[in-house]
């Protein structure tokens, strides 16, 4: 919906609002214009309003045409406005085919016309239209066009006048019509529709749509048709034919000329002879090919215009003899059928054996005979043996040997006709001997387990197929034919103890009393041996000097006997013992006074029949010191560390000694250099400090005039002087001199411990 509101105010800028809330802006004119806004020719009141009541889409003449009639589509809309409103809109009016956009136009008019002049077959489909109003937008329903009757084709050809074999190109167009098509060409040779090739459909989007086409043999005049149809419409019907091209065939040569004679239709034993001929035409510039087949066998050619084939006839000379003659892209042929009449049957050959097999120094009969012909003098009989003639006679009787296997055949002839019968092949069987089994290590016979062997089974004499047969006790445990004079290898796998035991082997051909056993063959089975430990005793890899050491050797599994071998490596390895045992898994040894020398790693060797050598584990050993060589040696350390204290003891005291009169000697000299108020305050302090002298050590103060230097006058007769370390008065806090008790106190802070 539209609202517009008018104003006497000339130049004025105007809004329109439709009902989708879009704005279009214009402005009224100036002075002196007329009343009239050319804004998609709208004319103005002082207010409207407007909307698209309905689009509608009408086909005229109507929905449904023939090929070539005039189509007109108008989309009509109409607006609603108010009562006394007059004005005028610019419509966009757009149409639409199978819902793609074919025509769109701007118009003042509420209807606008879409026109197909003159509507085609592919103008078929659902048509529909919108219209467009600043943002307001409508659309008709769909209108269903049927337009039937496509026009024919038009067919062009790119000669008119060829040769055979040679190739034209043939085109059909479908005028102003739209893809995509079918196209279908027609060839009609020479008699009209009774002739009619088809060639095609080719299914294209082009327009026109071509073709190459071949001139094939027997093309004299040719015509060409082609129709079309639409593959987009589904029931599209198929168009009338378009008007024929006529094209003329230039032939190069004729269709080859096949004779046979004396005639189709002969009895075997006359000289037959093909014969095949053309004519060529003096177009032709090279040299036509001519063949001779018999099926697909070709027994002549040439390339000339004649070619011949002579044989004397036999009844298999029967069959199609085809003349066929080829130049360039052209091939023609001719044939005809012969009929050789025989003129007796072929032999047939019999014998008194069955399955072609026998006995050697057993009776072989041959006989050869013709059916509905008795053996004269006018017949030739013969009997071959592998193409070579063994008997000028229809008969052979023989005690076979072995040298007269073969094949077998006989051959008559008759009046210079001469037939073979079919093969038959007899082999004579000469019996087998009494073979011979044979291990490789026939001394021992022995196999380890785990491993293979062969066994070797020969017949020296008997006639192959020779078939072998391997056996333990009755069990048939494998076969091998062989097909020549050979040994059968049998390849035994050795996996448990069961597999010793007695073996031999049986021998047959297809001699009907043949068959023969070997000697027996013992195989024992060794067991490989598995888990070689070595023990020490004592257990702890330590031995005392002059102990005995035991070294036994076990074995978990093996076939016995066994053999052990001790052996120690000091740098290199080196056997102490070896033994063997026959009934048990283990041995043993002893070193029987162990010394320093025997240490080493020790280990054990075992080895059986198998040959396979085993290593046990790695045991080290060292001689350690006897329990009486232990106890002297401590006692002397014992010794050793009592004196060690005895002296450092001894030192300590002497030092303490020399320390205290050094001190005294110190504090003497102290006491001459200080004055007399000094030397009062020192003599206080000193008497102060006995108490932490040392026992025995005496210092007196001056007042008693005198000190007691001698050695006599020391307590305990030391000789050392005690040390006494020097005592400085420091001053009182205040000034004053310190107090006796004061200087007391420092002494004793500075007395040497009683522990020093």
């Amino acid at each position: 919906m539209c609202n517009y509101g008018g104003s006497s105010a000339q130049g004025r800028q105007f809004n329109v609002v439709t009902s989708r809330k879009s704005k279009i802006s214009f402005k009224l004119p100036a002075e002196g214009t007329k009343g009239k806004v050319r804004f998609g020719r709208i004319l103005f009141a002082h207010s409207y309003v407007f909307s698209i009541d309905k689009v509608q889409l009408r086909a005229s003449p109507s929905v449904t045409l023939r090929n070539g009639d005039n189509l007109s589509l108008t989309c009509f809309v109409q607006f609603i406005k108010g009562e006394t409103e007059s004005f005028e809109l610019t419509t966009q009016f757009a149409f639409f085919k199978n819902f793609k956009q074919i025509y769109n136009v701007s118009s003042n008019s509420p209807n606008a016309t879409y026109r197909l002049s003159p509507a085609r077959v592919s103008s078929s489909g659902q048509y529909q239209c919108k219209v467009h109003v600043g943002q307001m937008m409508k659309q008709s329903g769909i209108v269903t066009i049927t337009v039937t009757g496509l026009s024919k084709p038009k067919l062009s050809v790119s000669t008119n006048s060829t040769k055979e074999g040679q190739t034209i190109i043939v085109k059909c167009e479908a005028p102003e019509e739209e893809p995509p098509f079918r196209f279908t060409f027609y060839k009609m040779k020479n008699n009209g529709n009774k002739d009619m090739e088809v060639l095609g459909p080719i299914p294209t989007s082009e327009n026109p749509a071509s073709m190459e086409v071949s001139m094939a043999e027997g093309d004299r005049i040719v015509r060409f048709l082609c129709d079309v149809a639409l593959t987009s419409l589904p029931n599209s019907n198929v168009s009338d034919l378009s008007d024929w091209m006529l094209v003329t065939v230039e032939q190069q040569f004729s269709t080859p000329r096949i004779e046979v004679s004396p005639s189709l239709n002969f009895t075997e034993g006359k000289e037959m002879s093909v014969k095949c001929s053309i004519q060529t035409s003096s177009s032709v510039s090279g040299k036509v090919q001519l063949f001779i087949q018999n099926g697909t066998h070709i027994l002549t050619s040439s390339k000339t215009d004649t070619v011949w084939y002579a044989q004397r006839a036999t009844e298999s000379h029967s069959g199609q003899y085809i003349c066929k003659a080829e130049y360039e892209q052209t091939s023609k042929s001719n044939s005809t059928n012969v009929t050789v009449t025989e003129l007796f049957k072929s032999p047939s050959l019999y014998s008194n054996i069955r399955n072609s097999t026998m006995d050697e120094d057993a009776r072989l009969s041959l006989s050869c005979s013709v059916q509905g012909i008795s053996p004269s003098s006018a017949h030739n009989f013969s009997l071959l043996k592998d193409g070579q003639i063994r008997s000028n006679s229809e008969k052979l009787e023989i005690y076979a040997k072995t040298s007269d296997s073969g094949t077998y055949r006989c051959m008559v002839t008759i009046s210079n006709i001469t037939k073979t019968s079919g093969d038959l092949p007899i082999r004579v069987y000469a019996p087998v001997s009494k073979p011979l089994l044979s291990h490789r290590n026939q001394s021992t016979s022995m196999a380890v387990q785990g491993s293979t062997i062969e066994l070797r089974c020969k017949c020296d004499k008997g006639t192959p197929p020779i078939t072998y047969s391997l056996m333990k006790g009755s069990t048939v445990l494998s076969n091998i034919t062989e097909t020549e004079a050979k040994a059968a290898m049998f390849k035994l796998n050795i996996s448990e103890q069961q597999n010793s035991g007695q073996y031999r082997c049986r021998a047959y051909n297809l001699h009907s009393s043949s068959l023969g056993f070997s000697n027996t063959v013992n195989i024992t089975v060794i067991s490989p041996i598995t888990e070689v430990t070595l023990t020490t005793i004592p257990q702890s890899g330590t031995v005392e000097e002059g102990k005995e050491l035991s070294l036994v050797c076990a074995v978990k599994n093996g076939s016995l006997p066994i053999d052990f071998h001790f052996l120690v490596k000091r740098g290199k390895e080196s056997v102490l013992h070896s033994s063997m045992d026959k009934s048990v898994f283990h041995s043993e040894t002893q070193i029987k006074s162990f010394s320093a020398n025997d240490d080493g790693s020790y280990f054990c060797r075992a080895t059986n029949g198998a040959h396979q050598t085993v290593d046990s584990n790695l045991v080290h050993v060292k001689a350690v010191l006897a329990t009486w060589k232990k106890g002297l040696i401590i006692t002397f350390v014992v010794f050793i560390l009592i004196a060690a204290v005895a002296i450092c003891s001894y030192f300590y005291t002497e030092r303490k000694k020399k320390g205290r009169e050094t001190a005294l000697d110190m504090n003497r000299t102290t006491n001459e250099k200080s004055s007399s108020k000094e030397k009062s305050a020192a003599i206080g302090l000193r008497s102060e400090e006995e108490s932490c002298l040392v026992p025995g050590n005496v210092v007196q103060s001056e007042d008693e005039n005198h000190v007691d230097k001698s050695p006599e006058g020391n307590l305990g007769n030391n000789k050392e002087k005690p040390e006494v370390e020097p005592v400085t008065p420091n001053p009182h806090q205040d000034g004053s001199e310190a107090t006796p008790r004061e200087q007391k106190t420092r002494v004793m802070s500075k007395c040497p411990s009683e522990d020093v």
